[in-house]
């Protein structure tokens, strides 16, 4: 490859060339943008405006340019749709607000009757170019204002002037292919002194540096994956938008080489392709010299057109149709639109599919530097002290530190450490490259499987021992791993079965008690409709948990199975209280052989007075309740909005003075109750006859009257 220097040095000439020709005047360069709908469709115009010429370009080196940084989320940049001849919508005028941070913030947007003269320099507020340029002003600004980091779709979308960090870019020899793996190329970086470059702020990459009088009409920007390539591109549109860089440039055509790749059997002109991705300039002639405009390429790595720069095709009017290959190469070698800017993005392995000779300037997009990556995990994290606690721990790792120099690295950190150092003991947090990865391959594999429906990792969990999860030794990133993979599962969703999980064994010499693994795993069990808790060992310790968490999200279970667990009264107690809440919405609760005495049905029976409408079935078989216990019970059923409809007394040491109770309280309230277990009680014949006498009430209700050995 030539030396780019000579080619920056040389005279930028305007017109129709060949290709061969450029190799004596710097052709530009395109910079794509890396996500799938990173850029919006580009934009068109009339063809009977006239050309800028290079003197605007020459401007630019006394008015600093904002340069443009693309964010990797596949929201970045997709074209909204849009009929031909339609306007965009309005974006101040009701614009809703957006959470961040917690904060409400009201993001106004530039409209017609906002008009800057600033902004559309040489236009007349009610011209129609006028209006066209602001429109596009305020959808490139709704489109980029946001950011979503990492993993798109995932979490809500953040202000990215909230939380973007400027990165340290350096003008770098050439363009040329770099076949070195490319960690080793960041932690190269990392040791090469930044007091050897000169920085040059995104918003500077068209101005140049002191000693370079030429200008310069194409950047290629190089990078490795994940440094903010794509973050740069929407800083710098989003900053022209606003109105605060780059003034000088009256149209931005955002172009990622992904949407691009799928164009690349069309045939159709330069402002055909330009209107499917802009289609509010329609209307506008780019070719004009009223408009000064800025190419944005992103992704070159990305490319799959031939991109032949050997070819001879020549094209010197936008309006001329060609493939969208020989487009691309006319446009950056200057044979279209000469005078206007060009900005590539590529990793550094593909650098070289621009030849040198089209390229005036090559910069390199160097990540953080020590500084800019603590700038930007106190912008990441709101509390100040855990910011400055995850900053000394990366610090303590010479690897983990060195790797903060990529954005989506600092991303993966913050948030991996955001929940292990606010939660888990400081023995569990990653120290290692392999294990932060391991804990943040863990918060995406569990949803990826979940897409393609594989649970097999929900079976692995699952006990082929007695033990299950008891005897099973996991972290608390293990556990939330877990907890993902259950909440994933529409099938956890109707029915969570806990048993499964824990095993059948007590808790004794095990790595977790039944309490434990219940509070790990109680995420699961609030957003469940039906909840098997049955035989866990869970005691009222656990039942505090459940009470807690219930009552902060109290609407999703329907069935809760708590039988065969040591809850006693206190544990009851705990429940009566979210029984009492008019959210509670719990049909079916099962308590069998729970240690439950008359002091725990004085409870259940004050839930059942308070709230009273949503109980169907309650199951108290094998508890010590005696008739004092049932007395309780019978007043709460007495109550005509009581739609208990199934009652399970059995084994409960009810007489024949607990069964006078229940026949008063069937007389007051006969509608509901259907089904009444009473078994295993000694009830007596006289006790078994009150009941039965309830069949001669005309309003008797009762389907199944359960009393074998009662005597």
């Amino acid at each position: 490859m030539g030396d780019p220097q000579a080619s920056r040095d040389g005279d930028l000439s305007p017109g129709c060339s060949s290709v061969q020709q450029k190799s004596s005047s710097p052709e530009s360069s395109c910079v794509s943008v890396k996500s799938n709908r990173s850029m919006d469709q580009p934009m068109h115009f009339k063809s009977g405006d006239k050309r800028p010429d290079l003197s605007s370009v020459q401007q630019k080196s006394s008015s600093p340019e904002s340069s443009c940084v693309s964010v990797k989320s596949d929201r970045s940049m997709d074209p909204p749709e849009f009929k031909s001849g339609d306007k965009r919508p309005d974006l101040r005028a009701n614009l809703p607000s957006r959470p961040v941070k917690n904060t409400t913030v009201f993001m106004p947007v530039i409209q017609p009757q906002d008009f800057n003269e600033s902004l559309c320099p040489g236009f007349s507020h009610d011209s129609k170019p006028a209006e066209v340029l602001n429109t596009l002003r305020s959808n490139l600004r709704q489109k980029f204002e946001c950011v979503c980091e990492g993993i798109s779709k995932q979490g809500n979308p953040t202000l990215l002037n909230e939380i973007y960090t400027e990165l340290y870019i350096t003008e770098s020899g050439s363009g040329e292919i770099n076949n070195e793996h490319e960690v080793r190329q960041i932690e190269t970086q990392s040791r090469r002194a930044e007091a050897e470059d000169t920085p040059i702020k995104c918003s500077d990459i068209f101005t140049p540096l002191p000693g370079q009088d030429k200008p310069i009409r194409t950047v290629l920007t190089k990078g490795v994956a994940g440094i903010g390539k794509t973050v740069s591109v929407q800083k710098l549109i989003l900053d022209w938008a606003e109105g605060t860089e780059n003034q000088d440039v009256q149209l931005i055509f955002p172009l990622a080489f992904r949407e691009l790749n799928v164009m690349k059997d069309k045939t159709l002109s330069l402002s055909d392709l330009l209107h499917r991705f802009s289609p509010e300039t329609k209307e506008l002639d780019i070719s004009s010299a009223e408009y000064k405009v800025l190419f944005i390429f992103d992704g070159l790595d990305e490319c799959r057109l031939p991109l032949d720069f050997q070819s001879d095709v020549r094209l010197c009017d936008v309006t001329e149709s060609a493939s969208v290959d020989e487009l691309l190469v006319n446009l950056i070698v200057g044979n279209l639109l000469p005078s206007s800017l060009i900005w590539i993005t590529s990793r550094p392995a593909a650098a070289d599919l621009v030849p040198a000779e089209c390229v005036h300037r090559v910069t390199e997009v160097r990540g953080f530097s020590d500084t800019q990556k603590q700038e930007y995990f106190r912008k990441r994290i709101s509390d100040r002290r855990l910011a400055d606690r995850i900053i000394s721990h990366l610090k303590s790792s010479r690897s983990l530190f060195i790797m903060c120099h990529i954005p989506v690295f600092c991303w993966i950190s913050a948030t991996v450490l955001e929940e292990m150092c606010s939660e888990a003991e400081t023995g569990e947090i990653p120290k290692t490259l392999t294990q932060m990865y391991t804990h943040f391959l863990i918060i995406n594999l569990f949803h990826c499987l979940n897409e393609l429906g594989d649970l097999s990792l929900v079976d692995e969990a699952k006990p082929h021992a007695s033990g299950g999860l008891r005897d099973v030794k996991l972290s608390s990133s293990q556990w939330s791993a877990l907890v993902f993979v259950l909440l994933s599962s529409e099938e956890t969703l109707q029915r969570f079965d806990l048993n499964s999980f824990i095993g059948g064994r007590d808790d004794r010499d095990t790595q977790n008690t039944g309490d434990e693994v219940l509070q790990k795993l109680l995420p699961v069990v609030t957003a469940t409709r039906c909840a098997g808790l049955y035989g866990c060992g869970v005691t009222d310790e656990g039942c505090a948990a459940l009470a807690s968490a219930l009552r902060s999200n109290p609407s999703h279970l329907r069935e809760l199975n708590l039988s065969e667990n040591k809850l006693g009264d206190s544990g009851v107690k705990l429940l009566s209280v979210v029984l009492e809440n008019p959210l509670c919405k719990l049909e079916i609760l099962g308590l069998c052989g729970c240690g439950v005495t008359e002091e725990g049905c004085a409870a259940l029976a004050s839930a059942l007075r308070s709230n009273p409408s949503h109980l169907r079935d309650l199951y108290l078989s094998g508890n010590k309740l005696g008739d004092s216990g049932v007395k309780l019970l019978s007043a709460g059923l007495e109550n005509p909005l009581c739609k208990l409809e199934t009652l399970g007394l059995r084994r409960c040491g009810v007489t024949e003075e607990g069964c006078a109770a229940l026949a008063s309280a069937l007389r007051s309230n006969p509608s509901h109750l259907r089904t009444l277990h009473l078994s295993e009680n000694k009830l007596g014949d006289s006790g078994v006859k009150l009941l039965q006498d309830l069949e001669d009430d005309p309003h008797y209700k009762l389907e199944t009257l359960e009393c074998w050995r009662t005597v």
